[in-house]
């Protein structure tokens, strides 16, 4: 009987094992079957990837190159495989190894942009991000790299500074037009003014020619302005009475400067020194017109604030004229105008009558 039930326990025991044994194997053929199903499906999503993938070790050495590699770089996976950075231009290639050292200390480089090259020799802009492989130990055995072109990128990058300089170059213009321009031929009428007075009021032209210099002294500091890249001086609202009325001094129009009220401070917390300037610029070009054109006898400047509007009304009393209001087909300086009140967000409008008078009002939305 003892041997019987020592028989029936070994028996037991080997069933164990045996169950033990086929349960051990079937998790790892389980977890085998799962690894190379993952392996596959990373296979897959590599090979059907857009972005050019590729690795190699620490030398540079390529292991693997996707799909996309072959297309973007135009090396078969046999070609690049086995070679050191096929695609890297020479002048590069510190780069690259410095990249790949970088990996190998276990960092991951994201979206360096760079320069790669195809087998037929051209040159391609690509953003690249670089990581480290690791093996099932944690350690650093490889680096991948992720490579996709920014070719249309970098061009519309291109384009959108070229049309940044173009827009520069015009509102540069634009300043020199409405702004230095003006305030050279108001120093000319000066000087003019000064040959009739020699005859009529000699001890006048002294004054008069400080003026003149002083003025042109005022010109250059703004044209230096504009070759420094600056928008010119920190203009406030307060500023503008005293600008104007000097201004038009030079053109020696009889202007009358009316502030309706106290413009509120808030004001020039709510206009930058650009916008001031930019209404400067507005004065500036409508009173060398008055003096041009309008043979007026008085202008009137009026500024005011209106509920959420400031309102600029320059009225002259002048020859006024026939034909359209419409700016859009009217002068250049007319134009400049009206491009300065859309930047500031507000509206122009011209008013004439012939023998009358011609009147601009400028709103702008506070």
């Amino acid at each position: 009987m003892q041997a019987r039930a020592s028989a029936q326990t070994q028996l037991g025991c080997s069933r164990q094992s045996v169950a033990s044994s086929v349960a051990l194997a079937t998790s790892r053929a389980d977890r085998h079957a799962t690894a190379e199903q993952v392996c596959g499906y990373l296979g897959a999503l590599l090979e059907s990837a857009g972005d050019a993938i590729t690795s190699g070790d620490f030398t540079g050495k390529m292991l693997s190159w996707n799909h996309a590699a072959e297309v973007f770089y135009a090396y078969s996976e046999k070609e690049a495989v086995g070679e050191v950075l096929p695609m890297v231009p020479e002048g590069l290639l510190p780069e690259a190894r410095s990249i790949i050292g970088r990996c190998q200390k276990g960092e991951t480089i994201r979206n360096i942009e760079t320069v790669r090259r195809r087998s037929d020799g051209r040159l391609i802009p690509v953003s690249v991000t670089a990581a480290p492989v690791l093996n099932g130990s944690g350690e650093v055995v490889a680096a991948c790299a992720i490579s996709r072109d920014i070719s249309a990128t970098k061009a519309l990058r291109e384009q959108e500074l070229k049309m940044a300089r173009l827009n520069e170059r015009d509102r540069i213009g634009m300043d020199l037009h409405d702004g230095v321009v003006q305030s050279l031929y108001a120093i000319s009428l000066r000087l003019e003014n000064c040959i009739t007075l020699l005859t009529t009021a000699p001890h006048q032209v002294p004054p008069s020619l400080e003026k003149a210099i002083a003025e042109l002294k005022d010109v250059s500091q703004d044209i230096t302005h504009y070759v420094d890249g600056l928008n010119g001086s920190a203009l406030t609202v307060k500023d503008l009475p005293g600008r104007v009325a000097s201004f038009a001094a030079g053109l020696h129009l009889d202007a009358h400067i009316v502030i309706e009220r106290p413009l509120s401070s808030e004001l020039d917390a709510t206009l930058s020194a650009r916008s001031v300037e930019n209404i400067l610029h507005i004065v500036r070009e409508a009173l060398t017109n008055v003096a041009k054109h309008s043979q007026a006898r008085a202008t009137q400047i009026r500024l005011s604030e209106q509920g959420d509007k400031l309102v600029l009304s320059i009225k002259d009393d002048g020859a006024g004229f026939i034909g359209s209001c419409d700016i859009a087909k009217l002068g250049h300086g007319l134009r400049n105008m009206s491009h300065r009140a859309q930047t500031l967000g507000g509206c122009l409008a011209i008013k004439t009558t012939p023998g009358i008078g011609t009147e601009l009002l400028l709103e702008l939305p506070l």
